[in-house]
């Protein structure tokens, strides 16, 4: 074991502490000293053009190399993907000579929420498929893996659009990772991902995360945004998730998934639920596996979104049509009716 893999295990052993008092200065200082290493073995330049041009697809942005390693700075993000994926991995290699494979679509030039884990499982136990469709990002990675000697793994890397991506009948996946997304799932493929993946996966394959969840939400009046806490965001209902279980039913009734939308939902609040807010909200959650989870404002992935000021329309119910559509730009699409009652 080299200097830059003791290294290394030792930062991310913060993200890998099970408690839940990591301070936020410990892990924004972790975030830092463990990207920071990382651009030294991938010997990014991270000024050049090419390592910041993003990548624009059918079904949504993939991340220039450059914004990819700088998601690492999201440091609960970075926390809680590490553990929920070290522990899933823990959770399959429960037998002596068990042997797992693992894909990771979207890995960025470091495949960061792996990495942890590839460097303390035996390379006997996991083989691993490493996916992007950022040839930069992937050159990266390869020097990346090379210094830390982790080349000598089974590690294949393949420079691949997730979306499109069609397993070889000869290979199965375990554990499917994908964090391609951003808050209320805009504008990144991550819906994509996994409806692609997820076709073609068994039902015991797990997928990190675990679920993403969308609700309508709502915002106490009279709050200054510099003060606002996560309690005063309140959500009100459901109208998206993204999991195995809730998307197995779309699956299953949709062939192609290119410039399509999801069914659309309606939703109600009652005026006398919003009399005491000004703004309507996206609000996103997610559990990434077991009880690693992201909730709102805990994350840049769980940032509220404004859908609409609501200051001049709670004097009534508010009916809210929205859908998820699925194109360049994914997002979800709204109708807002202030409806007498």
């Amino acid at each position: 074991m080299n200097d830059c893999t003791r290294e290394i295990i030792e930062i991310t052993s913060i993200f890998l502490d099970n408690s839940n008092n990591n301070a936020s200065l410990t892990l924004s200082s972790a975030s830092k000293k463990y990207k920071k290493l990382l651009l030294q073995l991938s010997e990014l330049d991270i000024d050049k053009e090419e390592c910041n041009q993003h990548i624009h697809t059918t079904k949504g942005k993939a991340l220039a190399t450059i914004p990819a390693a700088d998601c690492i700075d999201d440091f609960m993000r970075t926390k809680q993907f590490i553990l929920g994926t070290y522990n899933a991995i823990n959770s399959l290699l429960t037998q002596p000579n068990q042997n797992i494979h693992i894909l990771y679509a979207g890995t960025g030039p470091f495949a960061a929420l792996l990495l942890p884990s590839m460097l303390r499982f035996s390379k006997e136990s996991i083989s691993y498929t490493l996916m992007d469709i950022n040839p930069t990002s992937l050159q990266a990675l390869k020097k990346v893996l090379a210094k830390l000697e982790l080349d000598k793994h089974t590690i294949e890397l393949i420079d691949q659009n997730a979306t499109e991506y069609q397993i070889p009948h000869s290979e199965s996946f375990d554990i499917i990772i994908s964090e391609t997304m951003q808050a209320g799932l805009a504008r990144e493929p991550q819906v994509s991902i996994f409806l692609n993946l997820m076709r073609q996966s068994s039902q015991s394959t797990l997928f990190i995360p675990e679920k993403i969840e969308i609700f309508i939400g709502h915002k106490t009046t009279g709050i200054p945004m510099e003060e606002i806490k996560k309690e005063d965001y309140k959500k009100a209902v459901k109208i998206f998730e993204v999991s195995k279980e809730a998307l197995n039913s779309y699956i299953n009734t949709n062939t192609e998934i290119e410039n399509s939308s999801f069914d659309e939902v309606s939703s109600i609040l009652k005026k006398s639920s919003i009399k005491n807010s000004d703004l309507l909200l996206l609000l996103t959650e997610i559990n990434v596996f077991g009880n690693q989870t992201l909730r709102t404002q805990e994350s840049g992935l769980t940032l509220p979104l404004i859908i609409d000021n609501i200051s001049e329309k709670k004097q009534n119910d508010i009916i809210i049509k929205s859908s998820y559509k699925i194109d360049k730009q994914p997002r979800f699409e709204y109708q807002i009716v202030s409806q007498k009652s």
